[in-house]
């Protein structure tokens, strides 16, 4: 004997979004004309600079939020933590790699993103401006809070210091992976 139910609003409204979103994950970008009679038409294409801010949230935010009680603190940073910061670190080599080998651009990206978070950290860091305090407060958690576990390595007491010593190893590391991707792509094509 089957009990037949009428799904709630709440319940139509979860199970119309999960299918979509299986569906938007199955068909990919290379098949989006095979895609079109389902109701996402209008399917945002993957550009550089879309796969840069997926990658950005991905990766910062969760590592962030582990990171961010220590931060607030301003204590020594845990093994776990200064484990993530160095994944993390090493995420953005490899992302550097993949986008050096694939021939897509991303040192104009990596300059801007890190290049105006440690702009904003600073300018609110050093103006202290009460209707200022949010942007500092992002950039602090976005820029500066999955690498506080770089903290570990030596021991800086300036704030600013640390920011920017952490925005250079991990900008530094990145322009090494993507190079180093270029490279082997500029190799592989002379084959």
């Amino acid at each position: 004997m089957s009990i037949s139910h009428e799904p709630s609003i709440d319940e139509s409204f979860f199970l119309i979004t999960l299918n979509v979103l299986i569906h938007k994950w199955s068909c990919g970008y290379e098949r989006i004309h095979a895609c079109r009679n389902m109701p996402h038409e209008r399917m945002v294409p993957m550009t550089p600079k879309n796969i840069h801010t997926i990658f950005v949230l991905i990766t910062s935010i969760p590592i962030s939020i582990v990171n961010f009680s220590a931060y607030l603190k301003g204590g020594d940073p845990s093994s776990e933590q200064v484990l993530l910061s160095v994944i993390y670190v090493i995420l953005w080599g490899v992302y550097g790699f993949i986008l050096g080998r694939k021939g897509i651009g991303f040192i104009r990206f990596l300059t801007y993103y890190w290049g105006i978070g440690m702009l904003i950290y600073i300018l609110g860091y050093l103006l202290q401006l009460e209707w200022l305090q949010l942007l500092p407060m992002l950039a602090v958690f976005i820029f500066a809070g999955p690498l506080y576990g770089l903290r570990h390595f030596y021991e800086l007491q300036s704030w600013p210091a640390m920011v920017i010593i952490n925005t250079l190893v991990l900008y530094s590391f990145s322009i090494f992976g993507h190079w180093v991707g270029k490279g082997s792509r500029e190799i592989s094509q002379k084959r």
